[in-house]
């Protein structure tokens, strides 16, 4: 049987202060054998639950934690117990549950709380130490101006600072983001202080945090502490704080232009790293000696990257789509009506079946967006079988005009195998570019010949020359098209 998280972050935290594992075993109570397996788990990322029921409890939920919430305003001695939630909820909400499902779900909920930080006002840094903090600004992505989240991460000690650009400020990005910046560095910091938990954890109103589980989950990977400041005392992370503003001033001005937020944060890195040579405003030391002691009091990475995805089960509704902040996904209209596993990250959208087998990868969508995230070539499998529903799928938008109109003035069976054909051209090639290879053959007067396309296909998918009989005219003109 598993042992608590807590008391698992207990037990790394000791081997990585050096605590000999029988110490470590008489202290928190377990074997040396649970030390050992705690100790050296070297991957704390979080997995795809198995597509179970809800619990009936799930149901009362916000019932739960507003009552257990209030709680903590209350003297220790009037506050609830497992046993009152019960007989509550059967009395005022009807409850037909049994009494040791509310007894687990209280658990559970006082499990997940019991690391939380308190307000933290600290204001001598030592080695070691880092702050962290969000800021926003403008950005120039594949052409687009758009708004961009600066994670910014500072040493108080050195005064080192480094930033990352990313989609949004959730849970799943603030972990991104720092396993980019540990990862740059090349160690952790031991303790970090958060700006009220900002995208890692919920301030409840007793003002304890209860963190997001793939943000808990990553601070055992990485053994760091996380602190949060109490609201609005922006003099608990003044290093931070003036660090955003630098940022934005010295390395977004003029806006900066790049291809992805990946390399926008590739470049803000190397800059940060520039900033290195510069000398602190107080020590008169260089930063990067001075972030040498910062590291010499950091933590050793572990040997697995934390996967920073957070999991949950969700049902595809009858046209093959699931909703995820009121955004449309397609999942696929052979799963309709089922439940699939999807895993969310800063960047992606990840949906499994009930056997943990991918089925699609999705880019993640920020704010809404009225229209359906698709791949085309999901699309095209219904179209094999529907062929006339050409006419008003969303697929249409996405095809070369030579292939439209041969698709509209051709009949239900010529339709059928030309979607068969791009079918099996897209998984060689790609969509655009299995579209594009059947509108030159059309372009050139030539009728689609299904072992020509897959040919040319092939060729353009693997680098390699066309072998055996076949007609290469469709290739010549592939070529000089290119």
């Amino acid at each position: 049987m598993a042992i608590p998280m807590p008391k698992q972050e207990n037990i790394r935290k000791m081997d990585a202060m050096g605590i000999s594992s029988r110490k470590i075993a008489e202290k928190c109570g377990v074997s040396r054998n649970t030390v050992a397996k705690y100790v050296n788990k070297s991957d704390y990322s979080l997995k795809p639950a198995a597509v179970n029921p809800k619990s009936i409890v799930d149901n009362y939920s916000n019932v739960l934690e507003e009552w257990l919430l209030e709680d903590l305003l209350m003297p220790r001695k009037q506050r609830h117990t497992a046993k009152r939630i019960f007989d509550r909820l059967v009395a005022q909400h009807s409850y037909d549950g049994s009494y040791s499902t509310v007894s687990r779900w209280v658990k559970r909920w006082k499990m997940g709380r019991a690391t939380a930080g308190d307000g933290f006002s600290e204001l001598e840094w030592g080695p070691g130490f880092a702050q962290a903090d969000f800021g926003v600004a403008d950005a120039i992505i594949q052409g687009t101006q758009i708004i961009v989240h600066l994670l910014v991460v500072t040493f108080p000690f050195s005064n080192t600072r480094y930033a990352v650009a990313l989609p949004g400020e959730n849970a799943e990005c603030v972990c991104e983001g720092l396993k980019t910046i540990f990862e740059h560095v090349g160690a952790a910091p031991h303790t970090i202080v958060f700006d009220n938990a900002t995208g890692v954890g919920r301030r409840g109103s007793g003002g304890v945090v209860t963190e997001t589980k793939v943000f808990q989950a990553f601070r055992m990977h990485y053994r760091f502490e996380a602190r949060f400041t109490n609201p609005y005392a922006g003099n608990e992370k003044g290093s931070v704080e003036n660090a955003v503003g630098f940022i934005r001033r010295n390395l977004l001005v003029p806006v900066p232009h790049a291809e992805s937020l990946q390399g926008l944060t590739a470049a803000l890195l190397a800059d940060c790293d520039e900033l290195l040579s510069r000398e602190h405003y107080r020590k008169k030391q260089a930063l990067r000696v001075l972030f040498g002691g910062d590291k010499e009091a950091m933590l050793p990475l572990p040997g697995i990257s934390f996967d920073a995805c957070s999991w949950d089960v969700r049902k595809v509704d009858l046209v093959g789509n699931i909703v995820v902040n009121e955004t449309k996904y397609y999942v696929g209209s052979e799963h309709a009506g089922t439940r699939v596993n999807v895993g969310f990250r800063a960047f992606q959208i990840e949906i499994l079946d009930v056997t943990h087998t991918k089925i699609v990868e999705h880019k993640r969508v920020y704010g809404r967006q009225d229209k359906t995230v698709r791949f085309q070539s999901q699309l095209l499998p219904s179209l094999v079988r529907k062929p006339s529903s050409i006419r008003n799928s969303p697929v249409r938008e996405h095809l070369p005009e030579p292939l439209l109109n041969y698709l509209d003035s051709s009949g239900h069976e010529r339709r059928r195998k030309t979607f068969e054909v791009l079918t099996k051209a897209t998984a060689t090639c790609g969509f655009e570019m299995a579209t594009q290879i059947v509108s030159e053959v059309l372009a050139d007067g030539r009728e689609i010949v299904a072992s020509e396309i897959e040919m040319v296909a092939r060729v353009h998918a693997e680098g390699r020359e066309v072998d055996g009989d076949v007609d290469l005219r469709v290739y010549d003109k592939f070529l000089e098209a290119k």
